[in-house]
Protein backbone atom coordinates (compact mmCIF):
# COMPACT_ATOMS: atom_id res chain seq x y z
CA UNK A 1 0.00 0.00 0.00
CA UNK A 2 1.32 3.45 -1.09
CA UNK A 3 0.48 6.81 0.46
CA UNK A 4 0.36 9.62 -1.32
CA UNK A 5 0.75 12.96 0.01
CA UNK A 6 1.46 16.05 -1.28
CA UNK A 7 4.00 18.49 0.15
CA UNK A 8 5.26 22.05 -1.07
CA UNK A 9 3.59 21.06 -4.86
CA UNK A 10 5.56 18.25 -4.74
CA UNK A 11 3.36 14.18 -5.02
CA UNK A 12 5.08 12.03 -2.62
CA UNK A 13 3.61 8.30 -3.06
CA UNK A 14 7.11 5.94 -2.06
CA UNK A 15 8.40 5.07 0.96
CA UNK A 16 11.44 6.58 0.26
CA UNK A 17 9.61 10.27 -0.85
CA UNK A 18 8.53 10.19 2.68
CA UNK A 19 11.65 9.64 4.46
CA UNK A 20 13.37 11.92 2.20
CA UNK A 21 10.39 14.68 2.37
CA UNK A 22 12.11 15.49 6.21
CA UNK A 23 15.03 16.75 4.76
CA UNK A 24 12.73 19.44 3.21
CA UNK A 25 11.94 20.99 6.09
CA UNK A 26 13.93 23.83 7.87
CA UNK A 27 12.32 23.08 10.75
CA UNK A 28 14.85 19.75 11.19
CA UNK A 29 17.83 21.71 11.08
CA UNK A 30 19.49 21.66 14.15
CA UNK A 31 19.63 25.78 15.27
CA UNK A 32 22.28 27.87 17.20
CA UNK A 33 21.21 30.54 19.28
CA UNK A 34 23.16 33.38 19.85
CA UNK A 35 22.83 35.73 22.99
CA UNK A 36 24.24 39.45 22.36
CA UNK A 37 23.36 42.53 23.96
CA UNK A 38 23.19 45.72 21.87
CA UNK A 39 24.55 49.19 22.92
CA UNK A 40 20.46 49.82 25.21
CA UNK A 41 21.60 46.33 26.94
CA UNK A 42 18.60 45.01 25.22
CA UNK A 43 18.95 41.29 24.76
CA UNK A 44 19.05 40.35 21.48
CA UNK A 45 18.64 37.02 20.15
CA UNK A 46 20.24 35.30 16.97
CA UNK A 47 19.29 31.89 15.47
CA UNK A 48 22.14 30.66 13.32
CA UNK A 49 21.52 27.31 11.31
CA UNK A 50 23.64 24.54 11.47
CA UNK A 51 24.88 22.57 8.53
CA UNK A 52 27.51 20.68 7.15
CA UNK A 53 29.55 23.62 6.44
CA UNK A 54 28.95 25.18 9.53
CA UNK A 55 32.40 23.58 11.21
CA UNK A 56 34.48 23.34 7.89
CA UNK A 57 37.76 23.77 8.16
CA UNK A 58 38.75 27.11 5.88
CA UNK A 59 42.08 27.96 4.35
CA UNK A 60 43.52 30.97 5.35
CA UNK A 61 45.54 32.09 2.48
CA UNK A 62 47.73 35.45 2.65
CA UNK A 63 47.13 38.62 1.59
CA UNK A 64 48.98 39.51 -2.13
CA UNK A 65 51.92 41.72 -1.55
CA UNK A 66 52.64 44.67 -3.91
CA UNK A 67 54.97 42.68 -5.83
CA UNK A 68 53.07 39.95 -6.60
CA UNK A 69 49.58 42.39 -7.71
CA UNK A 70 52.19 43.62 -10.07
CA UNK A 71 53.40 40.29 -11.22
CA UNK A 72 50.07 39.53 -11.63
CA UNK A 73 48.50 42.31 -13.72
CA UNK A 74 51.80 42.11 -16.11
CA UNK A 75 50.84 38.25 -16.18
CA UNK A 76 47.39 38.86 -17.24
CA UNK A 77 48.58 40.83 -19.83
CA UNK A 78 50.85 38.53 -21.45
CA UNK A 79 49.04 35.22 -21.11
CA UNK A 80 45.51 36.55 -20.38
CA UNK A 81 43.27 34.16 -19.45
CA UNK A 82 45.09 31.14 -18.89
CA UNK A 83 45.36 31.25 -15.02
CA UNK A 84 47.58 27.26 -15.06
CA UNK A 85 50.40 29.75 -16.81
CA UNK A 86 49.96 32.73 -14.36
CA UNK A 87 50.06 30.09 -11.26
CA UNK A 88 53.42 28.88 -12.76
CA UNK A 89 55.12 32.32 -12.32
CA UNK A 90 54.19 32.08 -8.95
CA UNK A 91 55.47 29.79 -5.78
CA UNK A 92 52.61 29.99 -3.46
CA UNK A 93 49.97 30.22 -5.32
CA UNK A 94 47.41 27.95 -6.95
CA UNK A 95 45.41 28.36 -9.79
CA UNK A 96 42.25 28.78 -8.10
CA UNK A 97 43.67 31.43 -5.87
CA UNK A 98 45.15 33.80 -9.67
CA UNK A 99 41.45 33.07 -10.85
CA UNK A 100 39.49 34.28 -7.52
CA UNK A 101 42.13 37.25 -7.73
CA UNK A 102 41.03 37.73 -11.27
CA UNK A 103 37.77 37.57 -10.88
CA UNK A 104 37.93 39.97 -7.13
CA UNK A 105 40.25 42.72 -9.36
CA UNK A 106 37.65 42.27 -12.07
CA UNK A 107 34.80 43.41 -9.55
CA UNK A 108 36.95 45.99 -7.97
CA UNK A 109 39.13 47.50 -10.68
CA UNK A 110 36.83 47.15 -13.68
CA UNK A 111 38.55 49.66 -15.43
CA UNK A 112 42.02 48.44 -15.02
CA UNK A 113 41.00 44.84 -16.15
CA UNK A 114 39.53 45.89 -19.54
CA UNK A 115 42.33 47.62 -20.36
CA UNK A 116 44.58 45.12 -19.48
CA UNK A 117 42.18 42.49 -21.81
CA UNK A 118 42.07 45.15 -24.54
CA UNK A 119 45.57 45.19 -24.92
CA UNK A 120 46.05 41.14 -25.19
CA UNK A 121 46.93 39.92 -28.58
CA UNK A 122 48.91 36.88 -28.58
CA UNK A 123 50.92 34.58 -26.17
CA UNK A 124 54.63 35.78 -26.09
CA UNK A 125 57.00 33.49 -24.76
CA UNK A 126 60.04 35.92 -24.41
CA UNK A 127 58.02 38.16 -22.33
CA UNK A 128 56.45 35.11 -20.21
CA UNK A 129 60.12 34.13 -19.60
CA UNK A 130 61.60 37.23 -19.04
CA UNK A 131 58.71 38.11 -16.70
CA UNK A 132 59.41 34.92 -14.93
CA UNK A 133 63.36 35.68 -14.41
CA UNK A 134 62.32 39.05 -13.53
CA UNK A 135 59.96 37.96 -10.80
CA UNK A 136 62.23 34.71 -9.53
CA UNK A 137 65.08 37.96 -8.92
CA UNK A 138 63.25 39.71 -7.30
CA UNK A 139 61.82 37.16 -5.14
CA UNK A 140 65.27 35.82 -4.17
CA UNK A 141 66.03 38.90 -3.65
CA UNK A 142 63.03 39.88 -0.45
CA UNK A 143 63.86 35.92 1.07
CA UNK A 144 67.41 36.70 1.40
CA UNK A 145 66.02 40.36 3.66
Amino acid sequence: MTIKIKYKNLLLSTPMDLNLSHYLKNSNFSKRIKKKKSEDGERLLDEEIITSHTFRKRAKFPRWTITENELFFNALEICGLEFTLISELFDNKTRKQIKAKYKREEKNNPQKISSIMSKIKSFDAEKYNSLKVKYKKTDNSLNNL
